[in-house]
């Protein structure tokens, strides 16, 4: 399967782990190596799920802030439904999306 940018030369607007369009998603809040912990179960390449919760956080490339923080992802149900127990939201400025919070 070849993926290709949308009209904008972006994968905006796309499911960060299979790239298909979609308008879901849900937060990981825990440690920083927990959102990176739920994109490997879904399937993304540990680097690759450094990378994006080292931009979501605006950190640096390959680094993550300590301690708790709360990490939304725009994951299509068929992706998320790779992680047990979670659900997706719509993705929608100011809005809320469902949490999938680390246990201690």
């Amino acid at each position: 399967m070849t993926i290709a940018p949308g009209l904008k030369g972006t994968f905006d607007g796309t499911c960060i782990v299979c790239f298909q369009p979609t308008d879901t998603g849900f937060a990981v809040k825990g440690e920083a190596e927990a959102a990176i912990a739920a994109l490997l179960v879904m399937g993304v390449p540990e680097d690759q799920g450094v990378a994006v919760v080292s931009r979501a956080l605006g950190c640096g490339a390959g680094t993550v802030p300590e301690g708790e923080v709360t990490v939304p992802l725009q994951v299509c149900s068929g992706c998320a439904a790779k992680l047990p127990h979670a659900q997706v939201g719509l993705v929608l400025p100011g809005g809320e999306l469902p949490v999938y919070a680390q246990r201690w």
